[in-house]
């Protein structure tokens, strides 16, 4: 009977331990299962993390580049600066344009690249004539202005000098009279062309035949280039009718 019971006691033992290593299993198990989705959310949270880094750092290069093009410190912004200028013609070849810009010689060479504008339509080299007034536009390249475009215009830029003097008619012909002035000066030679007015005492218009030598008159002129005077206006001082 002793034995039977000793051996009933050894079963039971054995089937503890069992139950045992069950349930620390089950738990291991648990836990893993636990863990995973904990570590898998934290590695999900690095890669965005990262990315999240990338972006940044990508942004701050772009906002740099976009400064760089604004200030032109890089790209294409840095080898172009254009220039625009006003210019008078002074020589026209088949090589070389010759121009007046603030009383300096700009000799520009002539491609098959340079555009030539008037009345925003492209036109051919000898359309283009000494006086003609000129927009020129360039671009700055290696610390060169290049001319690319040409644009006449058909306003007339120059500074006209003008004379006002009182005096008398010496010497009266059809393109030009002689006159002397009341400050002394005798001889003065005044060009008359079909732009030149001819008024009398009271403000109307008259005609060139109505002038005549001693008339005491008021003469408007301005400059040519020649160095010559052009009459603009000759107003009579006394009644040609006494």
């Amino acid at each position: 009977m002793v034995k039977i019971k000793m051996k009933s006691l050894n079963k039971k033992s054995s089937l503890g331990q069992e139950g045992w290593f069950l349930i620390i299993a089950t738990i291991m198990f648990a836990s893993f299962l636990l863990i995973k989705p904990i570590l898998s959310a934290q590695a999900q949270e690095d890669k965005q993390a990262e990315a999240s880094e990338e972006s940044t750092i990508l942004n701050i290069k772009k906002v740099i580049q976009d400064k760089q093009v604004e200030l032109g410190q890089g790209g294409q912004g840095a080898q172009e600066t254009r220039q625009a200028y006003l210019a008078q013609v002074k020589r026209v070849s088949a090589e070389t344009l010759t121009v007046l810009s603030n009383d300096t010689n700009i000799v520009i060479p002539i491609c098959e690249n340079l555009e030539i504008i008037k009345d925003e339509k492209e036109i051919k080299l000898d359309q283009i004539a000494v006086d003609d007034w000129m927009l020129i536009y360039s671009i700055l390249e290696e610390n060169t202005p290049v001319v690319k475009r040409l644009v006449l215009t058909n306003k007339n830029f120059t500074q006209t000098e003008r004379k006002i003097m009182l005096g008398s008619i010496t010497e009266l012909y059809s393109s030009n009279i002689l006159f002397d002035s009341r400050c002394g000066e005798s001889n003065l030679n005044f060009l008359l062309n079909s732009e030149t007015q001819y008024f009398d005492i009271n403000g109307d218009e008259i005609s060139l035949k109505n002038l005549y030598p001693e008339l005491q008159c008021l003469i408007v002129a301005k400059s040519k280039n020649n160095g010559q005077w052009q009459a603009s206006s000759i107003k009579t001082l006394v009644d040609l009718d006494d």
